[in-house]
């Protein structure tokens, strides 16, 4: 299976839960990584982060 950005929950259920392999774009790893220094980011100033969508 090949992954595009944005991920949906169904294929990352596919990988975690039914083990199904998966090649993963660069755009896929930028948005990623990305999304988790936004959040990281906005959780160590201080500002609660429940409910952000980290596109994930």
């Amino acid at each position: 299976m090949e992954l595009k950005y944005p991920v949906k929950i169904n294929d990352f259920f596919k990988v975690v839960f039914e083990g199904e392999k998966v090649t993963l774009k660069s755009a896929v790893l930028r948005g990623v990584s990305r999304s988790h220094k936004e959040l990281t980011d906005f959780i160590k100033s201080g500002k609660v982060g429940y409910g952000i969508n980290t596109g994930f």
